[in-house]
């Protein structure tokens, strides 16, 4: 697999994750339920998981090297490691792939909540 078809794939994984998790959030909280410390550990660790695959291939695509377990600085401050990487490899273009990566996030969000408010209606 090339890595743009990967950094592809990864963003469809990423706004996949991000409807399931508006649906599972909006069926637990719909019901007045409270969500598990299980369900969000494993939230959070999908999402890093993601944000680091995409990191990876975004560098392999670029042909940008990575400094050692640059992963592990995703795991460990997430924000901050991929401003940085953004920003490295973009310079002010970095604004544009966050602005992307919010219309991905709210579209998600929003399909989800509107996929629910359907089942639920």
């Amino acid at each position: 697999m090339t890595a743009r078809k990967e950094k592809l794939a990864t963003g469809v994984l990423l706004w996949t994750f991000w409807l399931v998790d508006a649906l599972s959030f909006g069926a637990i909280t719909g019901n007045h339920g409270h969500i598990s410390i299980g369900l969000n550990f494993a939230e959070q660790f999908a999402l890093l998981v993601l944000l680091a695959s995409w990191v990876n291939s975004d560098a392999r695509m670029r042909r940008q090297s990575l400094c050692y377990d640059f992963d592990f600085f995703i795991y460990v401050a997430w924000p901050f490691a991929l401003l940085y990487y953004l920003f490295l490899t973009r310079g002010l273009r970095a604004f544009l792939t966050l602005l992307g990566f919010a219309v991905f996030f709210v579209s998600a969000i929003l399909a989800g909540y509107g996929v629910f408010w359907l089942l639920t209606r």
